[in-house]
């Protein structure tokens, strides 16, 4: 599996079964990835931009799909998904690609304590 590492997060592109249970059972997400994910962030514009990506990913190459996916921010240390990150597009003719992403608050200001 591909994965980004920075000295304080891992980001993991998430399959699309994995986006379908982010929304639906992030409990059955939770089980499979063996660490709890931040299920606030999951806010209804959140919930309708995965959906779309998910019609994206249901109709492109596999190969393809990271560029289309939500990568989950993963805490190091902690194990914990905390937010979602994903490419606006495909790279330009310079390589580069424009991101977004969001966090749950506590991760943002340094609360490192874990919210369910």
């Amino acid at each position: 599996m591909m994965e980004l590492r920075t000295e304080r997060l891992r980001l993991v592109p998430l399959t699309l079964e994995q986006l379908r249970c982010y929304v639906e059972a992030p409990e059955a997400l939770e089980l499979q990835l063996g660490f709890p994910v931040s299920r606030e962030i999951v806010t209804e514009p959140l919930r309708r931009a995965i959906e779309t990506k998910i019609s994206l990913m249901e109709r492109a190459d596999p190969a393809e799909h990271r560029w289309y996916t939500y990568w989950l921010i993963i805490v190091k240390g902690r194990e914990y998904g905390a937010g979602l990150a994903g490419f606006k597009s495909f790279p330009d003719s310079q390589g580069e690609a424009e991101i977004g992403y969001g966090m749950m608050q506590p991760i943002r200001t340094g609360d490192t304590r874990q919210r369910r």
